[in-house]
């Protein structure tokens, strides 16, 4: 703390903000705070903290491979290498994790070292258990349970790689030489079992393959040892109780005998395909295939004798086969000798970095300052690590307990001259050892237990590959300027000061700059991929109405920017599918790529072509293209990065380094798999009770082909129709996911028009209508008359579009009405198209919602959503209500699962319950049968139904709204409250309750038929509808028919709190110890540099000059004469 320019000890100590705000790893925080606290005896209270998802739930262990899917392995192995699919060796590591008994992540990490007739010997460089830091070598079989050459087959795909590719690709890696992730291969297994397994395929992981070892060996009944041979020969207590006293990991055979069991259980485990489970395996089969098992490794050992390959041999496998040590023992010059042995222990005349050592000192003799002119003062007694004592007493002092003792010399008459000490002498010129070698040196001196490996752990002929040469790296390019914040404009203040944009529209201007700086403009469309099945993926600029005759036919047009085309001037490419990807946008593009991508890789897939762009195609495009690249081509983004990089003119680099970019991307590239290739609908069917779906063989819809058998995909008393028309006529919401797996491309989809266009080609509703038309006018083309014509008809939204007509006859009434002339035909077709899509829209929006019952919305959210929750409301407003007006976590959960859900209510004011309520109510539990429980409440919340009474579950509802702006909802309610005051009492209630009814109604429309955010919507509406809260009285007999006066007015006024003002205070980096703000609580910013006493702008810089050192709470010092390094406050740190 001292090198941090902390006082210590510290006066406070805050826990919460540590474990809440100071860590991503919580729960090991936890542990280590707990043993601090228990063995420092600090005193700290943490036994109320429990940062574990589900303390209750019990840990589920992954399911275990069965017999009859090992021969489905192999198979789809040889079924993938046929047809030159590199996903081949990712099966082919699940394969070794089973046979091998081996962690994924150790595969990824192997290198080749021998291949001989039967087995293939690797060394992974890092191993998990503490033994196996350093590396350790494995081997399995080289041949499949069915006799397919698989090692032959890898050994040679993997010496076609580059040398540089080579030293990491590890044993399952892609076609760039880059390893599969442990996700990727579960995701790929899980794909190719899920037609034989079903649903129950979610279980399958990297640990299945890895339990058939250990369960085979259980059920033979295998020994300990034998066992312990297939994994990391640890001493187990089981070993212990058994008698076994002497560790397995002091035997040599180790090696061999691993070897010789995974061959052993190779050979078993081809007998026994034809079970379906583990445990209904018969004894008589379990002893037929222990004997198979056992001639097949016989076999194979002596097959292991015959090398086909193996990688040069290196120094760092000859070093445990023989231990020589670096340098040599020299005696030294006679007048430095010390003694052979001080007190019965071997002593050393320097040090291991070559320092001598005093001889005198080490006596007790030599008083002089250390170093003197004979030596260092240092203890001289060699330990049996090999390293010396160095302790500042003399060697006669040493209590060392782990020094070498010396060997007493035997009795001779006479004299005999003394035997100098060992001296280790460093090469001239060799740099100074460490300590690591130093203990290798020690080692061949000192006759202690080996802790490595022995020569005969080994197999026999057992190389490692030489390693690859350097290759030139060429220096990244330089990083981009990051987008600075924009200045506070003068004569402005408050949140109205200067319009902010966000980070996205940040990035998007910054492009767009980059796009055309130095006067470049976009080149033409590049082709960057073409596929074997005719698909096309082209990089291009925006399209405009004087280049789209330029653009190539393409059926799926990708927008990577954040705003539509037309927005930004461009034009859509006729038949093309419009979809829109906003890559700097991180709110929403995680949904439209889940959207997209299924769409994109059917049409690539199935032959069509997908051409993304931005403004110039250089760095948003590129970008997003790049990555579309690498998953169709299962290449890694980086390798994509360099095929766009050679076929046009682009800046990646710039694009990556800006925001989130880079970090998304790579998650996408990991976590988005290829899959499969869907086929093409044939029909339109459907049940009493399903919704619409793409049909592919008989009775078996899109979405359920390939799960599980023919008999449970088939839908039983459909009804079958061929065209899109008959289908909408039926007026119900098609399947979701069917049109995602059906192809864009026209003339290969049966769902034209319906599917994809129909789910895709409507755009979200917006604040201007007219935006929203000219969209569909790109997606759809109809003619300008009709849109004008929809226009002057006053709609305000598609909601009142898709009602606007009955039929489409009546359609084709409504456009001869506008005179089109020869087009009129084609004007009505397309304009029913419309209507339609726009009609299967919402029926998929309300099938949506309907789903969701109201039972659901009232479910309690898990404990962890309820804490975070709470926690971020006070991080974000630091502002606690008390419990009668804090909602419940029954009104909280309702809040929250209505605004995810878009299912905004006008939910019932007297129904909201408050904190209080929640913890003086107590719950009983109501026997409904056997095993079946349902808790009610006690008794209801009963209240007064009077206005201040609805004025406080009205201010309750809202905290529970607060996900929105706070300050927004609190001048709703501050609004109501003023309002209400200047009404008689008895009206107040009836009043309060059907404006406040009335507005809350029209925040439920507008939220779900747009895409805005709650605050967006209060706010627009508070402003919408501010007349509708004058209070206005009738003057009836008996009532005062006067208008409050201002004086009354401004007493009503001051008697209500006024909306907390929300806190712009930030720290920032402590000077000297002491804490500093970066921007005071009224949110103007300091300067950093003046805080260090550096800047020299003087009046010319935008931030503030004043001390920023913190007082007390959120009050800073503030004088301008000094920085926060020259503040003479005293404060706290």
């Amino acid at each position: 703390m001292f090198e941090r320019g902390r006082r210590f000890p510290p006066g406070a100590i805050d826990v919460d903000a540590f474990l809440f705000g100071g860590t991503k790893a919580q729960s090991r925080a936890l542990a280590g705070l707990k043993w601090l606290a228990k063995t420092g005896t600090l005193g700290l209270e943490l036994g109320g903290y429990d940062f574990r998802q589900n303390p209750q739930k019990e840990p589920k262990q992954a399911a275990v491979l069965v017999p009859t899917m090992v021969p489905i392995l192999e198979q789809a192995v040889q079924d993938m290498y046929q047809a030159n699919n590199p996903l081949w060796r990712v099966l082919v590591g699940l394969w070794c994790c089973m046979t091998g008994c081996l962690r994924f992540e150790h595969l990824r990490r192997a290198s080749p070292m021998r291949l001989s007739r039967s087995t293939f010997h690797f060394h992974c460089n890092r191993g998990k258990q503490r033994g196996n830091r350093a590396g350790f070598d494995f081997a399995v079989p080289a041949v499949f349970c069915s006799g397919w050459p698989w090692a032959r087959l890898w050994l040679k795909s993997w010496q076609a790689l580059p040398q540089g590719a080579q030293t990491y690709s590890g044993l399952p890696f892609d076609a760039a030489g880059a390893p599969f992730t442990t996700a990727q291969a579960i995701k790929v297994a899980q794909d190719i079992f899920t037609p034989h397994v079903g649903a129950d395929v979610t279980s399958l992981l990297s640990y299945s393959f890895r339990r058939v070892g250990p369960t085979y060996a259980n059920l033979a009944g295998w020994a300990a040892s034998d066992q312990l041979a297939l994994g990391d020969w640890l001493d187990t207590t089981k070993q212990k109780a058994q008698g076994i006293t002497m560790p397995l990991r002091y035997s040599g055979a180790r090696y061999t005998t691993s070897v010789r069991r995974k061959h052993w259980l190779a050979g078993s485990i081809g007998v026994l395909t034809s079970f379906a489970t583990w445990d209904e395996i018969p004894g008589a089969e379990l002893a037929k295939a222990e004997s198979t098992g056992a001639a097949m490794m016989e076999v194979a050992i002596q097959r292991d004798l015959r090398t086909e390959w193996q990688s040069p041999i290196r120094l760092r496998e000859t070093k445990p086969r023989f231990n020589v040590p670096r340098t040599l023992p020299l005696p030294d010059r006679v007048e430095y000798m010390i003694p052979r042995k001080i007190n019965g222990k071997r002593v050393s005349a320097s040090l291991r970095d070559g320092a001598r050592l005093c001889v005198e000192y080490q006596r007790g003799r030599c008083s002089g300052p250390s170093p003197c002119p004979a030596g260092q003062h240092r203890c001289a007694i060699l330990v049996q690590s090999g390293r010396v004592c160095g302790g500042s007493h003399p060697a006669k002092e040493c209590r060392e307990n782990r020094a070498v003792l010396a060997s007493p010399s035997p009795e001779r008459e006479g004299t005999r001259p003394k035997v100098a000490a060992v001296v280790l002498r460093p090469r001239a010129g060799a740099p100074k050892a460490s300590t690591a070698q130093a203990k290798e040196e020690a080692a061949a001196l000192l006759p202690h237990p080996k802790k490595g490996p022995d020569a005969s752990d080994l197999p026999p002929l057992k190389r490692q590959r030489m390693e690859s040469p350097a290759v030139p790296v060429r220096p990244p390019p330089e990083a981009p300027r990051r987008i600075p914040a924009e200045p506070k404009r003068p004569g402005q203040s408050g949140a109205d000061a200067w319009s902010r944009r966000s980070g996205a529209s940040n990035l998007e201007v910054h492009f767009d700059r980059l796009a055309t700086v130095g006067g470049n403009s976009a080149e033409r469309p590049t082709k960057i991929w073409e596929g074997a099945n005719g698909g096309i993926l082209w990089l291009a600029g925006l399209p405009t109405k004087d280049t789209a005759s330029s653009f190539p036919r393409c059926d799926i047009q990708l927008n990577w920017m954040q705003q539509a085309v037309a927005a930004r001037g461009g034009v859509a490419l006729p038949g093309a599918l419009h979809l829109q990807i906003s890559i700097t946008d991180s709110t929403s593009r995680d949904d439209q790529w889940r959207e997209a991508w299924p769409v994109i890789r059917q049409t690539l897939f199935t032959g069509g072509s997908v051409l993304g762009h931005c403004m110039a195609g250089r760095h948003r495009a590129a970008t997003g293209q790049s990555l579309l690249l690498a998953l169709v081509d299962n290449i890694s983004f980086e390798e994509a990065q360099r095929c766009v990089s050679r076929l046009r003119d682009v800046e990646i680099y710039k694009a990556m380094a800006q925001g989130t970019v880079a970090k998304w991307v790579r998650y996408t590239r990991k976590n988005s798999m290829s899959g499969k290739v869907w086929p093409s609908p044939r029909a339109f069917i459907f049940t009493d009770r399903s919704q619409i779906h793409l049909e592919v063989e008989q009775g078996v819809p899109l979405c359920k082909h390939r799960q599980g058998s023919i008999a449970s995909q088939r839908l039983k008393d459909v009804t079958e129709v061929e065209s899109v028309e008959e289908a909408q006529g039926y007026d119900r919401p098609f399947c979701k996911d069917c049109l995602q797996r059906a192809a864009a491309k026209p003339g290969r989809s049966l769902v034209e028009g319906c599917g994809v266009a129909t789910f895709h080609l409507v755009p979200r509703d917006g604040a201007d209508f007219r935006a929203t038309l000219v969209s569909l006018q790109l997606n759809f083309e109809f003619a300008d008359e009709i849109l004008e014509a929809l226009v002057k008809a006053k709609l305000k939204n598609l909601e009142e579009f898709r009602y606007f007509f009955e039929s489409e006859a009546e359609i084709g009434v409504w456009v001869q009405r506008l005179n089109l002339g020869d087009v009129q035909g084609v004007q009505t077709a397309r304009l029913r198209r419309t209507w339609a899509a726009v009609k299967v829209f919402f029926q998929h929006a309300d099938a949506g919602r309907t789903k969701i019952g109201e039972s659901d919305l009232d479910d309690l959210l898990d404990d962890t959503s309820l804490r975070d929750m709470k926690q971020q409301f006070w991080r974000r407003y630091r502002t606690r209500f008390p419990p009668e007006l804090y909602p419940s976590d029954a009104t909280l959960s309702r809040v929250t699962r209505e605004l995810n859900k878009r299912l905004l209510c006008v939910f019932s004011v007297w129904k909201v319950k408050s904190l209080q309520f929640q913890l003086v109510t107590t719950s009983k539990k109501r026997r409904l049968g056997d095993g079946l429980f349902t808790e009610e409440t006690e008794q209801e919340e009963s209240i007064p139904h009077d206005w201040e009474n609805y004025l406080d579950r009205l201010h309750i509802l809202l905290t529970a709204y607060a996900l929105a702006p706070l300050d927004v909802l609190m001048e709703y309610y501050y609004r109501a409250k003023r309002s209400v005051v200047s009404l008689p009492a008895h009206k107040r209630l009836d009043w309060l309750q059907q404006r406040d009814s009335e507005e809350r109604a029209v925040w439920v429309a507008k939220f779900r038929e747009s895409t805005k955010t709650l605050g967006q919507v209060v706010r627009e509406v508070f402003n919408l509808r501010d007349a509708h809260w004058i209070a206005i009285q009738s003057g009836g007999p008996g009532e005062s028919t006067h208008n409050p006066t201002p004086k009354m007015l401004a007493a009503v006024t001051t008697q209500l709190p006024s909306p907390p003002k929300l806190s712009s205070f930030q720290l920032g980096t402590p000077v000297a110890g002491k804490k500093v703000a970066r921007v005071m609580k009224d949110g103007k910013r300091l300067c950093v540099e003046f805080q260090q006493g550096r800047c020299n702008k003087g009046a010319k810089c935008p931030d503030r000059h004043m001390c920023g050192i913190v007082l007390r709470g959120e009050r800073v010092c503030g004088s301008t004469k000094h920085g926060a390094k020259d503040c003479k406050q005293k404060v706290k740190a």
